[in-house]
C-alpha cells in the first residue's frame, strides 16, 4: 500500500480497469445458512455460480465483484427471495470483516467504528468506495460500485460515437 497526496493506492489481483473488483469472501459466510433454511441446495447453487462452496473455507480468499454478483443472483433465482442478500448480510458480525472488523471492536465510540470502517475498507474489497456523512441529526453510510460506473461510461462513449 501507498500513500499519494493523502489518497491510499492498493494492489490486487484483480484488474480494476476490467471492472471485476474484489471482495473478500467473509461477508458472504452467512450465504449457506441462509440458503439452507430457505431450502436451497448450498452446492448445487454454488456451482450455478462457477464457484466452489470451498471458497468460504477461509475467510480472507477473495473472489471478483462480478463472481460475487453471480452467486448472489444464483440464491435470489434458487430461493425465489429478492431480498437474500439483506437475510445473509444480517447475520455477519464484526469478525465477518477481518483486521476491519477487529479495528471497529477497539473503537472508543459507534462513530470512531463506522469512520475505521470506511477508512479501511480498502483492507476487504477494491471496486467499491465506502463513505459516511455526519450530520448534526444523524448520519449515512453507504457504498458504491465502481463497477456500474465503468459500464455506464462504456455504453454512453457507445452511444456518442
Amino acid at each position: 500500500m501507498t500513500f499519494d497526496q493523502g489518497i491510499v493506492v492498493t494492489s490486487s489481483r484483480f484488474d480494476l480497469a476490467t471492472g471485476e473488483g474484489r471482495q473478500r469472501v467473509g461477508v458472504l459466510s452467512e450465504v449457506p445458512r441462509v440458503l439452507t433454511s430457505l431450502g436451497a441446495d448450498v452446492e448445487a447453487v454454488f456451482g450455478a455460480a462457477d464457484l466452489d462452496v470451498r471458497i468460504l473455507d477461509d475467510p480472507a480468499n477473495e473472489i471478483s465483484f462480478v463472481a460475487m454478483g453471480r452467486l448472489l443472483q444464483a440464491c435470489v433465482d434458487a430461493t425465489q427471495c429478492p431480498h437474500f442478500g439483506l437475510l445473509a448480510g444480517q447475520g455477519l458480525t464484526l469478525q465477518s470483516l477481518g483486521r476491519v472488523g477487529q479495528l471497529m471492536r477497539t473503537a472508543p465510540t459507534l462513530e470512531f467504528a463506522l469512520w475505521d470502517l470506511v477508512l479501511s475498507q480498502a483492507a476487504n474489497a477494491d471496486g467499491a468506495v465506502c463513505y459516511l456523512r455526519i450530520r448534526h441529526n444523524g448520519g449515512r453510510i453507504g457504498v458504491d460500485q465502481y463497477h456500474f460506473v465503468a459500464f455506464v461510461f462504456q455504453g454512453s462513449a457507445r452511444l456518442g460515437a
